[in-house]
């Protein structure tokens, strides 16, 4: 397994399980396959409709930028 995808797996374990998320996204160069030195990992957290609350943050795991941003469909 590529390692981005070992460090993604590590962000989504806080994610996994809970009640409020549909499922994830995860988009850009490292999916298509052509990350340079500054590309980041971009993760979309899709929450159920009817949640009143959303979530953006940066983490760095084991030296990759992980972007999310957890939403509802309709923000998305």
């Amino acid at each position: 397994m590529d390692n981005w995808k070992i460090a993604l797996e590590t962000l989504l374990k806080d994610w996994q399980g809970r009640d409020d998320v549909v499922g994830t996204l995860v988009c850009g160069s490292y999916v298509t396959g052509k990350p340079s030195k500054r590309s980041d990992i971009d993760v979309h957290i899709v929450l159920e409709n009817d949640v009143t609350w959303r979530e953006r943050g940066n983490q760095i795991i084991d030296g990759f930028l992980i972007e999310y941003f957890a939403n509802p469909p309709g923000q998305i």
